[in-house]
């Protein structure tokens, strides 16, 4: 996820001119420790354990290990917009335990006690203001999944991505500056939402992409598959929703065919791919 931030990032301009023109005649080193990191803004629906916000979220928080040292993010959260903190909701994994070994409620309250620079705020646009009159934060990972909405004929929850987004880009342009989104999983359930979605990222001329963690996770051995392969088996092994599976097997695989077929097997039994969506 971070790298995919990194890639927009390293679209804009300077983040803090000054600074980095202070650090000018600094050793590499030392311009790397000086040079301001990006702000990040998360807005979300909720935020308890283990929802993708909470994965996200604190990976941005506290970093994580990567090729045996701990790795420090290159970006700095500094505010959340969390849409239902009332949440009481649990994991689905963790249904079957008694109530009180059962992780419950929102988090974000609890990450702003914990980290100085992060900032958790009542709307979108304070949380992209940082409580300020302008838009303060040089990036925003919008994470519409989980929490309680509206859920359709084909039992496919209506998650507010296009709402987070509307309000995201009305700020931009009341202050008349955008910066990088990235959207967590595929754009909206509505493929005309979508592509208003897209429309305005160019209309307003700032880099926009969306996906899945899932698709930067580990594989186990290691195989990079050349483009355009095709593969006649493959297995896919995790606890949990069987959708999640599937995703990664889609995501894993980066073919067609398979994913071609998946899809008309479930056409046959006239059942919908409920996690299916427009990117």
């Amino acid at each position: 996820m971070e790298r995919r931030l990194q890639s927009l990032l390293a679209q804009m301009a300077p983040v803090v001119p000054a600074a980095a023109a202070a650090a000018e005649s600094a050793e590499p080193e030392q311009q790397e420790q000086q040079r301001p990191k990006p702000r990040l803004c998360i807005v979300c629906t909720v935020w308890y354990y283990l929802t993708h916000a909470q994965h996200e979220g604190d990976r941005f928080n506290h970093g994580w290990p990567m090729n045996g040292k701990w790795h420090d993010p290159e970006v700095e959260l500094v505010s959340v917009y969390c849409d239902q903190k009332d949440q009481t909701e649990v994991h689905p994994h963790f249904q079957h335990l008694p109530d009180d070994e059962v992780p419950k409620g929102d988090l974000s309250a609890a990450r702003e006690e914990e980290y100085d620079a992060l900032t958790v705020y009542d709307t979108i646009a304070e949380a992209l203001r940082c409580g300020g009159d302008e838009l303060a934060v040089d990036c925003v990972l919008l994470i519409g999944e989980h929490g309680q909405y509206e859920v359709d004929e084909y039992q496919m929850t209506r998650w507010p991505r296009w709402e987070f987004f509307s309000a995201i880009t009305a700020v931009f342009k009341e202050d008349g500056r955008s910066v990088p989104v990235f959207n967590d999983k595929h754009l909206s359930w509505s493929w005309d939402l979508a592509k208003r979605m897209v429309d305005t990222s160019k209309q307003l001329d700032f880099p926009f992409m969306a996906g899945s963690g899932l698709s930067v996770t580990w594989r186990m051995p290691l195989v990079d598959l050349p483009y355009g392969a095709q593969v006649e088996e493959s297995l896919v092994m995790g606890g949990g929703a069987s959708f999640v599976c599937s995703g990664a097997f889609s995501f894993f695989l980066k073919t067609d065919h398979l994913r071609g077929q998946a899809q008309d097997k479930h056409q046959e039994q006239e059942h919908p791919i409920v996690e299916t969506g427009v990117f």
